[in-house]
């Protein structure tokens, strides 16, 4: 169901601000009604995104603190101190840049990226990154399209680094990730339920890889008085799989 929104307006060109519209493509219908009581009516495109800023609007955050070390294992064990900064500014309303860095005791990381739309139907992202610290220095990049419909999501990814760069996870010792592929998929069904799937192929650091695929069904059933979902993966590397059902229903009107 699409929401409505209507409110009055002055004579002379028109500008509509704060629509109530979801993320993802969105087709909005403009009915402006004169004194005279005539309707004009218009269809506009429309591609929405909480990855865009509006023309003119920034974004910051400042981020400090200590690498949180043994947790829940030992209480208050923290190692070195860290900070990070990231802004972003809305070119236009259909491009977004951003900035990215963090620095700790002999390291420090820099990125910059653009997140923009491509006509009415996909959503970009594009972001390099380098780094510098005690295992030398290194490059990464990033890129993504998506695609958010009422019917159908889609969503493709790749993230690629060289031996040498270090996030600020890597930094302190977590796993060293140098190829991530994710695409996933979305397509709503209407009555007959919702059918999802993804996969996701990861290669560390070490020469370690793993694929997963993964998928989910779930409808409703008896007037939406229950919820059927069915969903399973499988480890395409090492043939791991697992399936799970599972039913969601109200005992009353209070349980």
């Amino acid at each position: 169901m699409s929401p409505d929104f209507s409110q009055a307006v002055d004579p002379g060109a028109v500008r509509l601000t704060d629509l109530p519209i979801t993320a993802g493509t969105n087709r909005i219908r403009v009915v402006i009604t004169d004194q005279a009581g005539r309707r004009t009516e218009l269809f506009l495109p429309l591609y929405s995104s909480i990855d865009l800023l509006a023309q003119g609007l920034w974004t910051f955050n400042l981020e400090g603190g200590a690498e949180r070390q043994q947790y829940a294992i030992e209480s208050n064990d923290y190692g070195p101190v860290f900070g990070s900064a990231a802004a972003g500014f809305g070119v236009s309303d259909r491009l977004t840049v951003r900035g990215y860095g963090a620095a700790a005791d002999g390291y420090w990381m820099g990125a910059l990226g653009t997140t923009f739309a491509i006509g009415n139907f996909l959503l970009a992202e594009a972001t390099g990154m380098y780094s510098q610290g005690p295992e030398g220095d290194g490059w990464a990049w990033y890129g993504s399209v998506e695609h958010v419909s009422q019917r159908l999501n889609l969503f493709a990814s790749y993230m690629h680094s060289s031996s040498g760069f270090r996030d600020l996870a890597g930094h302190f010792g977590y796993t060293v990730v140098t190829d991530q592929a994710i695409v996933s998929g979305g397509l709503n069904l209407d009555r007959f339920g919702t059918l999802n799937v993804a996969y996701v192929l990861q290669r560390e650091l070490d020469g370690d890889q793993s694929s997963l695929l993964s998928g989910t069904y779930g409808i409703d059933l008896f007037d939406r008085q229950v919820h059927f979902s069915l969903s399973g993966y499988t480890e395409l590397t090492e043939g791991d799989w697992g399936a799970d059902v599972s039913l969601t229903f109200p005992l009353s009107r209070r349980a």
